[in-house]
Parts: structure tokens; sequence; C-alpha cells
């Protein structure tokens, strides 16, 4: 499990994406296709049951990329994209360790180390197709807590226009109001 960390966290920080995602699980794929498909067909009703990060994920995919690009990519090409564009934030990644690797049949988990200090997070590894692969779901429900605490250390009382300031600072272009409707009509 280390190693495949290890592997997955170089190729991450290089923004290697076709790398990096030899080392995340099915589970990780999946979760992925799922927020692929809320892009393109969720319309805000649906954008608004999301948690923060996946709301996050959402509006800066269809404020950054056109339909025709979209319609054409795949959950590899996506991650692949968000990798090499540096959409999964980097900075922490730098400091991350996993030690303390416990076994139990084809998962594993690992406690979760920034800058050699124990966090009390413990990341998830299933074994699949001969290898250890990273399941990176198992931070996301951490990284959405993470950033609601941020949010309201910002003085935002609004996530979502916390978001829009986020990707109007990243991009340079103000977040249209039509970003919760579907791009393509279910």
């Amino acid at each position: 499990m280390i190693e495949c960390f290890e592997k997955y966290k170089t190729a991450f920080l290089n923004s290697k994406g076709e790398e990096a995602i030899k080392y995340i699980d099915s589970k990780s794929v999946d979760y992925y296709k799922d927020i692929l498909d809320k892009i393109l067909y969720a319309d805000k009703e649906e954008v608004m049951k999301e948690s923060y990060i996946n709301r996050f994920m959402i509006f800066r995919v269809r404020h950054s990329m056109q339909l025709k690009n979209l319609k054409e990519m795949d959950v590899t090409r996506l991650l692949v994209f968000a990798i090499d564009h540096g959409w999964i934030e980097k900075d922490a990644a730098i400091g991350m360790s996993v030690k303390n690797v416990k076994i139990n049949g084809n998962m594993a988990t690992a406690d979760y180390y920034q800058d050699n200090k124990k966090t009390g997070i413990r990341f998830q590894f299933f074994y699949e197709n001969e290898q250890w692969k990273y399941n990176y779901t198992s931070v996301v429900q951490f990284s959405s807590s993470l950033s609601k605490q941020q949010i309201k250390e910002f003085g935002y009382s609004d996530e979502d226009e916390f978001i829009f300031d986020m990707i109007w600072g990243e991009s340079g272009k103000k977040v249209s109001k039509d970003i919760y409707e579907s791009l393509i009509k279910k």
C-alpha cells in the first residue's frame, strides 16, 4: 500500500494523470463516473443535493470546459484532465505520507500523516487486478468538512458564493447563474 500511495502521489504531484490513475481503485473511478454524469445531466435541484466538494467539481468543470469537449470525455479522460491541470488540491499532498498499514482481506487502511504528524484519518486501499490501489473517495468526506471550516473562516455564509469566487479567481471569469442548469436535458 505504501508503495502504491507513493507512486500515486509522485505522479499526481508531477501532473502525470495517465500514470496517477493506474493507482486509483474502481470505487474512485465509479465516483468520478457519477460526477461526470452530474456535470452533464443534473439540474439545479439535483446539484443542490450534492455535497460541497461535489458541487465544487460540478461547477468548476461546467464553467471551464465547453460542452463539445465534455460530450467526448469519459471518466478516465476527466480524471487525467483534472490531475494534469491541477484541479485536485496539490499543496497538502506534498507533505502526505501513510503509515501503520492494516490489511483485512482485499481491503487495507493506513494512517494518513501530514508533515510527519498523524492526522487521525485513515486512507483506504483495495486489492484489484493483482495490485493495491488507492481509494481516493476515502478522503472526499474529510476534504468536504475541512472546506466548510475554511468557508466560515473566510467570512462566507453561502457555500456556493465561496465556490463561485474560487472559480472566478482561478479562471478570471465570473460564474454565470445558469451554471446550476443541466448541460444536456435528460
